[in-house]
């Protein structure tokens, strides 16, 4: 209801979707009644698409907006079957990624997770698919995955910090370097119930140049990037045409 209208997410889920070989589910923190229900049910907590447990998927990734995240990460874990802590998954268990605002400062959730993604995710996201495609193709283990994936810019893995065994180096966020023709959801899901913002979402602009101390997407999302208004258009028509949703 709430997470469904998160444009970035529905950027990245159109981004993987796209992908060859590649299916992205979604999957929310119940509300107070549905999590009672799969509690007294003993039922773990599932994808939308495929009613899949989040046990079984490949990658987990969560979007941290805000530090009240924290508790419905590890809520969501528990009720998807898999351990809190990274330190306890084994080779069957998905690998936990954050990503979003407070995975700039990760790590008073450090130990829960198995990597973060700083910055902005479009080409990130693909670099860490592949990496994980080709980590399956020649049957590494999980720490030699989380290895191969620490090379890609953007990603931090705490666990390889933690040992030393990662090398000391800065860990940058990633940069897109213009909006213009990035990629945009043209054809975004549509919910059968009533979500936050029933409407065509369209990112026009990304960080700002006021740079109030007390923002922060200010800060977290600079530089400045504006998409041009002919791109505007352009997504604008394509999406109106084949959603029927007004902007």
């Amino acid at each position: 209801w709430v997470g469904m209208s998160h444009l970035g997410l529905r950027i990245l889920y159109d981004i993987a979707n796209q992908k060859e070989g590649v299916w992205a589910e979604r999957a929310f923190m119940p509300l107070g009644d549905m999590l009672a229900l799969l509690r007294e049910k003993d039922l773990p907590l599932f994808s939308l698409e495929a009613k899949r447990p989040l046990c079984d998927f490949d990658i987990l990734g969560f979007s941290l907006q805000y530090e009240l995240c924290a508790t419905n990460v590890l809520a969501m874990l528990e009720l998807g079957g898999l351990p809190l802590l990274a330190s306890e998954r084994s080779e069957k268990h998905p690998l936990v990624i954050g990503g979003g605002p407070l995975a700039l400062h990760p790590e008073p959730l450090a130990d829960f997770f198995d990597l973060f993604a700083l910055g902005d995710g479009e080409d990130l996201l693909i670099d860490l698919i592949n990496a994980q495609r080709r980590a399956r193709k020649h049957g590494l283990s999980r720490h030699e995955t989380l290895r191969e994936m620490s090379q890609i810019e953007g990603l931090y893995i705490p666990s390889l910090y933690a040992s030393n065994s990662a090398g000391a180096h800065i860990i940058r966020r990633r940069i897109l370097p213009t909006l213009d023709k990035s990629p945009h959801p043209a054809s975004p899901v549509i919910p059968h119930i009533k979500a936050v913002h029933d409407r065509l979402g369209i990112e026009v602009m990304r960080g700002c140049l006021h740079g109030c101390r007390f923002c922060q997407a200010g800060y977290v999302y600079r530089p400045q990037r504006e998409r041009s208004p002919q791109d505007v258009m352009q997504v604008a028509e394509t999406a109106m045409g084949n959603t029927g949703k007004p902007l």
